[in-house]
């Protein structure tokens, strides 16, 4: 990454506690605003909880997703590092696995989590258009959700991208140190 990129991306990093208070603010409100209002509804107990699990498993996916981003961003700034690391560790590998072998893992992997996860939602989703919740608070509650994982998943980011930078890479140089030395 150029130096003005890496400099912004650090500086956002940095405060990550700050803006997800906000953002964590900006929920609290919107709860609030619930709570003062209120509803009155007649509410299905098996379209709530198909919603909270579809929601849950979003949130999820947007933790994960941002974890993996706080990760990749280190990787990029220590790209040759990587390279060096990695060529020393493939002839270190005692138990190898084809590409064939590991896609063929891979798709049986994506289509137990991937497959079953998607398909619950889906179903989920279906359900909940058809039946109709007939509750708009739902939307502020999504909202809300939303703004609590964007929180958590940017917490992460920060905590894999800086975990990256004291563990993992000073692991990797050691580790190349002590290949060059044998």
């Amino acid at each position: 990454m150029p130096q003005k990129s890496h400099e912004v991306l650090i500086k956002f990093l940095n405060n990550i506690g700050i803006i997800g208070a906000v953002l964590a603010g900006v929920a609290e409100l919107i709860v609030v605003i619930i709570f003062i209002v209120g509803i009155k509804l007649d509410v299905d107990l098996k379209a709530t909880l198909i919603f909270a699990i579809i929601n849950a498993l979003i949130g999820i996916l947007i933790n994960t997703l941002l974890r993996y981003q706080g990760q990749k961003y280190a990787e990029i700034e220590n790209e040759e590092t990587c390279k060096k690391y990695y060529a020393k560790k493939i002839k270190e590998e005692k138990h190898y696995i084809s590409m064939n072998m590991w896609s063929a893992l891979a798709v049986i992997k994506d289509v137990i989590f991937k497959g079953a996860t998607t398909t619950f939602s889906i179903f989920g989703m279906i359900y909940l258009s058809i039946e109709g919740s007939k509750n708009p608070v739902q939307l502020l509650l999504t909202l809300v959700t939303l703004i609590m994982f964007a929180c958590f998943g940017l917490i992460n980011m920060n905590s894999s991208y800086c975990r990256f930078y004291n563990k993992q890479l000073p692991y990797m140089e050691n580790k190349i140190k002590e290949k060059e030395i044998l």
